[in-house]
Order: structure tokens, then C-alpha cells, then sequence
């Protein structure tokens, strides 16, 4: 299906905040202290100044000869493994980017003394293909540079000491090849969207509703204070927010658009024990899923077949390479409704 399929109509609905998120399972990025009010998005993602969503990734070397890590989140999960150990990574919550300069970001690791300054240009040029690692990310391969021993350093000191009595590991700071050829998994690719992303999720843009976020609070007694002191916004992770809908209307959602771009929606968002870590405090509680289960907001992703606790919608833009849209808070959003739902009831078990 082109954009042109699509029949938008215009709602109350408008953006209420923006995000990115320069280092993947890290705090969102500031732009030289201040919030982040716009997004550019291109057809991989959204940008800010130059500097791509999650274009950066920690992992731990897993074959050193092979060039092979596996990737580190929120979740401490042991290299190729489903088990939690290493429980330290969700101090990742606490390592905070902050955009400076066209391409550049200072990343601020609890501990040091200086920022670690960044520079995305610094791959403009043609990688060799045998220089490159591949970061493992739940299955898939992302082809990454490792950025040396510089900037590994401070992330192995904080990470593996937050992580203490369990064993050691080699951890790098890589960056995405620019503009590499990662594709989409297939469930999610569709006709008129873009095919390809930055880095290491499985799609280019996540979307969530705050009057879902409010209901669902509402439900179990909590005003917005509360779910503000709780994190519960924090945990979603998405790049945009939307005011103005109704509650769960994102469910039947095809299509939606800003005043110079237009996303596909691809699937709505399952959600994992990463979500569980409290965004401020970094501690781990879980509370987030257990407030979607116990509202009946756990189910399969329609197109994806994912299954769980869900919250958001994943979009990709409408865009080639070389088209640019923007995603800016304020901006009025329409929507174009889509004849089924994108969950479906989960099995009963």
C-alpha cells in the first residue's frame, strides 16, 4: 500500500513530546542541556543535528577472532542467553547523552569526571565490510564498527563494577554503519515504507498515546503525579507521544501523519522486562507490565505475531532515500483508521 492509499482525516490529536535515543537502553538526548522539541526523520529514523536514533550500542565480545559481541541492555541478560545476570546494566538508565553539535554528542557516564565526546562523522567515509563486527541484537546481526579501547573504557569500568560477582566482560562501544544495508524484518516491511534502519530495533519509529497511558493509570487509582513519579512514560521509550485521541484508538490505526510526513504503521509494540527499570532511580520493579497485564493490554501483534504486554505503535516513514519529513511537538496529527485491530486476543494459556 503507497501513502496515496491512505485516507487521512484530521483529529484533535497533537504531539505531545519527542524523543531520541543516541545510545541504545541510555537516557533520551538533550540538545545542549535543553529537551529535545523536533525530529528529523529520514528514511531510517529519526535524527537530531545529525545524530541518529540509537545509532550507538554496547555489547560484549562473544568471539573476539570472529568479530562477534552480543548486545547490552536494561535487561543484563548473559551473551546468548535468555537468563538475567548481570542486573548492573540497568544502571544504563543512568548514562546520559547530550547533542552538542552537528554529529556530535557528549555522553556522560556516572563516575567520570568528563563527558565522552562523539563524533558520527567519524564513519563518513567507506568501511571496509572486514573491519566491521556483528553485534548480535535477539538473532539478528548488526553490522557495527568497534570504536576502540577509549571509549570502551569507561562503560566496561561502570558496567562490569555495577555488575560485580558475576564475570567480566569485554565490552565495546559500537557504532552502526552508516546507512548500512540492515533491513526490516520481513513481517514488518510494507509497501510505500521504508525497508531499512539506523541501528539496532526492529523498526524506525515508536509512537505511544498518553490518554492510554492515563487511563490505564486511572484504572489502578493513579493520578498523573503518581504515574509521573513512577516513570511509567519514561519506561515506553518512544519517539513521539500523541495528546488528543482517545484512549486505545491507536489500536485501529493505519496510517498517521504530521504536516510534511506520513507513517506506516507496522505493528503494535510488545513490550519487555527492559520496561521494568525505573527510568529515574534505575531500579528494577517490573511494575509497568504488570499494569498492562492487569488492564487486559497483553495480546499478539497483529502483523508481527509477537506476543505480550503491549504499549505503543511502531511506524516507519513514508520516505526514500534522500526525502526528509519532521515530527516537532504541537504539530496537529491525521490519522487514517485501519478496518481491524492491531492486536489480537492472546491464547489463552
Amino acid at each position: 500500500m503507497s501513502a496515496e492509499a491512505f485516507e487521512f482525516e484530521s483529529t484533535a490529536a497533537r504531539v505531545a513530546d519527542v524523543a531520541i535515543y543516541p545510545l541504545k537502553a541510555a537516557a533520551p538526548a538533550t540538545v545542549a542541556g535543553r529537551i529535545v522539541t523536533g525530529l528529523e526523520v529520514d528514511a531510517y529514523g529519526a535524527v537530531v543535528d545529525e545524530v541518529p536514533d540509537r545509532g550507538l550500542v554496547l555489547g560484549a565480545v562473544t568471539d573476539a577472532t570472529n568479530r562477534q559481541a552480543s548486545f547490552i541492555s536494561l535487561r543484563g541478560l548473559m551473551p546468548g542467553t535468555n537468563r538475567q545476570v548481570y542486573g548492573g546494566d540497568r544502571q544504563l538508565a543512568h548514562i546520559r547523552p547530550d547533542i552538542v553539535g552537528k554529529g556530535m554528542v557528549d555522553i556522560h557516564v556516572p563516575g567520570m569526571r568528563e563527558s565522552l565526546p562523539i563524533d558520527f562523522s567519524m564513519l563518513d567515509d567507506e568501511i571496509d565490510p572486514e573491519d566491521c563486527w556483528q553485534v548480535d541484537i535477539h538473532g539478528r546481526a548488526l553490522p557495527a564498527v568497534s570504536l576502540g579501547g577509549h571509549y570502551a573504557e569507561p562503560f566496561a569500568n561502570f558496567l562490569n563494577k555495577a555488575s560485580a560477582g558475576v564475570p567480566v566482560r569485554d565490552i565495546r562501544l559500537f557504532m552502526r554503519v552508516p546507512y548500512g544495508d540492515r533491513p526490516m524484518r520481513p513481517e514488518y516491511q510494507r509497501p510505500g515504507a521504508s525497508h531499512k534502519i539506523y541501528g539496532p530495533d526492529g523498526a524506525q519509529l515508536l509512537m505511544a498515546n498518553g490518554t492510554t497511558l492515563r487511563a490505564i493509570e486511572q484504572l489502578h487509582n493513579m493520578d498523573d503525579d503518581e504515574g509521573t513519579v513512577r516513570g511509567h512514560a519514561g519506561r515506553v521509550r518512544a519517539n513521539f507521544w500523541v495528546d488528543g485521541l482517545l484512549p486505545y484508538e491507536e489500536d485501529r490505526i493505519a496510517a498517521v501523519r504530521t504536516r510534511d510526513l506520513a507513517m506506516t504503521a507496522l505493528s503494535a509494540c510488545v513490550r519487555c522486562v527492559a520496561t521494568g527499570v525505573h527510568p529515574m532511580t534505575a531500579e528494577r520493579d517490573n511494575e509497568f507490565l504488570r499494569l498492562l497485564t492487569s488492564t487486559g493490554r497483553r495480546g499478539v501483534a497483529a502483523n508481527s505475531g509477537d506476543k505480550g504486554a503491549i504499549f505503543g505503535l511502531n511506524l516507519a516513514p513514508q520516505l526514500a532515500a534522500g526525502e526528509k519529513g519532521t515530527i516537532r511537538t504541537g504539530m496537529p496529527i491525521e490519522v487514517a483508521w485501519s478496518e481491524t485491530s492491531n492486536i489480537l486476543p492472546a491464547k489463552p494459556r
